[in-house]
């Protein structure tokens, strides 16, 4: 063998044996982790190198096995990798090749409306002022966002998620009749507006100036980028501080900064009022319940009967999704599918969906698509005591849950004490269990909502705080949590003093 080949071969064998740069051994990949959702945290790696929030990337030697741990802060929940890794466990990785990583973290702050006293004891506040309050899933970090205590200067809502946090989790809206320059006193003719706080309880402000009588402001909702809040007021229509005609109430819209006030829907008759208006997923329609004539003229509906309506945010493309017209038919309190495609909401109209009331006027819920086509009942009870309330879809809109006082076993009849209970179905309305399985008198649950990442649910309970069958003293109402299957109901509030109570929660995006 001559020198030349000799040559060759000790190449090819220093190659093979990974000596050279073309081996494993000395090739680098870079891994990448991004923190993302509206909570916080940290995620560590093993061997180090991650340490993400300060160092969220390093430069790894190929087939280095990796294992990411992901910790949630206080106030958060990490809901899962998504990338390089799945699930919610540890993330394992071999470095192979380019990974990048993404950890989810969403806030798990509920925001509510309490009549208990400003420094978090278990007695009620001066003169029974409800305040706008935070705390975390765990029960830790209660806080008044809001510290009204004079007559007439409450902090509340009206209406579905009352007080609700902006997209990013750092505001939260709401309606006060307090003063308009803030302070502890109530506003001219105690008339309601539109107001947000940062959700440390900085920033207080009013989104909406009205002070004349009947001009109150309602049900505040946060469009999808956070920029613009949508509520419903019965002032003036050329939004001049003075009562619209005939006191009727309609959709209307403002920049988060207070800016910009524009009406939505524009009725002056009487009976034709619209309100609770829900903001599509992309932020260019609303929907809410109006008693306006079905042809969308200024003029009410016969029998004054609620309907769902669609707009778009500019006032353009009015319709109604639903069309009812009888006496005690009416439709309310509608929520758009996470992707836009549907409408859930509650109804007393007849089973078949024809235009009549249904038996004992019983509610139950309805979903129809965007367009108006596909009305489905979801619920389908019709005996006195049987009704349901409140739907609100999981993140991913395959179910909704929901209060009714049915009976536990699912059956056309009564709850014991007419009790009322959180359920949950299938969004084709399969499915149907109850959550709570309570039976005893004055020891209630309403008002769900779902966790931002849509493993838990929060809601109003006046159970007691020990969780079993039974009322809470003084028949006070608390905020509690559970799996998205029931199991682990735990308070987050834990008044029993009378008139110390909470209600109206709103969970985090």
């Amino acid at each position: 063998m001559n020198r030349e080949m000799r040559s060759w071969v000790l190449w090819i064998v220093w190659a093979l044996l990974g000596c050279g740069g073309g081996g494993s051994s000395g090739t680098t990949y870079q891994l990448s982790v991004t923190l993302t959702g509206t909570g916080s945290g940290r995620v560590t790696s093993n061997p180090s190198g991650i340490d993400c929030g300060s160092t969220c990337s390093a430069s790894l030697n190929s087939g280095t096995g990796v294992t990411l741990t992901a910790a949630a802060a206080t106030g958060s929940d990490f809901s899962g990798w998504s990338g390089s890794c799945s699930g919610t466990g540890t993330c394992m990785l071999t470095i192979d090749a380019a990974k990048a990583v993404t950890a989810r973290f969403t806030s798990n702050r509920v925001a509510f409306i309490s009549v208990r006293k400003l420094d978090g004891t278990d007695a009620p506040n001066a003169n029974g002022t409800s305040n706008i309050w935070r705390v975390n899933g765990d029960g830790t970090g209660l806080m008044a966002l809001t510290n009204g205590t004079a007559i007439g200067a409450s902090s509340s809502g009206n209406g579905p998620a009352t007080a609700p946090f902006s997209p990013d989790g750092m505001k939260v809206a709401f309606r006060s009749s307090r003063k308009l320059d803030g302070t502890d006193a109530p506003n001219i003719n105690q008339t309601f507006n539109i107001w947000r706080v940062n959700s440390d309880g900085t920033g207080l402000m009013a989104l909406t100036n009205g002070t004349a009588s009947l001009t109150d402001s309602y049900g505040p909702q946060w469009s999808p980028d956070g920029t613009k809040v949508a509520f419903h007021s019965a002032r003036k229509l050329d939004g001049t501080d003075a009562p619209n005609t005939n006191g009727t109430a309609n959709v209307w819209r403002v920049n988060a900064d207070g800016t910009g006030m524009r009406i939505i829907t524009n009725a002056t008759a009487a009976g034709a009022d619209s309100g609770l208006a829900q903001w599509s997923p992309d932020g260019t329609k609303v929907v809410f319940g109006s008693a306006r004539k079905l042809d969308g003229s200024d003029a009410a509906n016969l029998n004054r009967t609620y309907n769902i309506w669609r707009a778009n945010v500019d006032g353009t493309g009015l319709m109604p999704l639903t069309n009812a017209t009888a006496v005690g038919a009416d439709s309310t309190a509608p929520r758009w599918s996470p992707d836009g495609t549907q409408v859930v909401f509650y109804s007393s109209r007849k089973l078949d969906g024809s235009d009549a009331a249904n038996l004992n006027g019983t509610y139950n819920i309805w979903r129809v698509n965007a367009d108006g086509t596909g009305l489905r009942i979801i619920t389908n009870t019709t005996a006195m005591g049987t009704s349901s309330f409140d739907p609100r879809w999981s993140p991913d809109g395959s179910k909704i849950v929901f209060a009714s006082s049915r009976k536990l076993d699912g059956s056309d009849a009564p709850s014991s004490n007419n009790t009322s209970n959180i359920w949950r179905t299938n969004a084709d309305g399969s499915g149907l269990t109850s959550l709570n399985a309570l039976t005893a008198a004055n020891a209630g649950s309403f008002e769900p909502g779902w966790s931002g990442d849509g493993t838990k649910i929060i809601f109003s309970s006046s159970r007691k705080l020990d969780g079993s069958d039974a009322p809470n003293p003084n028949l006070t109402g608390n905020i509690w949590r559970m799996n998205a299957d029931g199991t682990n109901p735990i308070p987050m509030t834990s008044a029993s003093s009378s008139g110390a109570g909470s209600f109206s929660p709103s969970p985090s995006p």
